[in-house]
C-alpha cells in the first residue's frame, strides 16, 4: 500500500469512528429530551365509544389537551366497499371527543360544495385550521379541505 493511500484510509477510519460516536451521542441525547415516552395501552383498558353517526373513523388529531377531533365515514355503499367509487360512499363527519367524559359531539361543517368523505386530518394550533383529506368523488376526486375551527 502506498503511504498516501495508507494516510487516506486512516482518516476515513477516523471519520467513520467519529460519525458513529456523534450518532450514538445524538441518539442517547434525544432519548433524554423525551419527557413523556409513549407506552402501549393494554387492550383491556380500551373501550368502544358509540354515536349513531360515527362509523369507520380513519384518523384523529389532538385539538387541545383532552379534546380530540376524529373522522367518521366509510367508503361503503349499498354494494360494499369502493364498488361505485367514493361518490357512492356514506356521508362522513367530524366529531369532537372529550377524553375525560367520553362524550362524542358531531361538529357541523359549513360551506362545502362537495360530498364529505373524510380520511386523514391534521389540526394546526398556529392557524386554528383543520386540514382534511376528503374522498369527495366526482368532480375532482380526493382533495384537501381547509376548515377554520372556531
Amino acid at each position: 500500500v502506498i503511504p498516501a493511500q495508507r494516510a487516506t484510509m486512516f482518516w476515513i477510519a477516523v471519520m467513520g469512528i467519529l460519525a458513529a460516536l456523534v450518532g450514538n451521542l445524538a441518539y442517547r441525547g434525544a432519548n433524554f429530551l423525551i419527557k413523556d415516552p409513549i407506552t402501549p395501552t393494554p387492550a383491556d383498558h380500551c373501550r368502544r365509544l358509540h354515536h349513531d353517526a360515527l362509523s369507520a373513523s380513519e384518523d384523529l388529531t389532538l385539538l387541545q389537551e383532552g379534546k380530540v377531533l376524529m373522522t367518521s365515514g366509510a367508503m361503503i355503499g349499498p354494494r360494499g366497499v369502493f364498488p361505485l367509487g367514493s361518490g357512492q360512499a356514506i356521508d362522513g363527519a367530524i366529531f369532537l371527543l372529550d377524553v375525560a367524559t367520553e362524550k362524542l359531539t358531531h361538529l357541523p361543517i359549513e360551506g362545502l360544495d362537495v360530498k364529505f368523505v373524510p380520511h386523514g386530518l391534521f389540526y394546526s394550533n398556529t392557524t386554528k385550521r383543520l386540514y382534511v383529506v376528503n374522498h369527495a368523488g366526482e368532480p375532482g376526486g380526493s382533495r384537501i379541505e381547509i376548515i377554520d375551527v372556531s
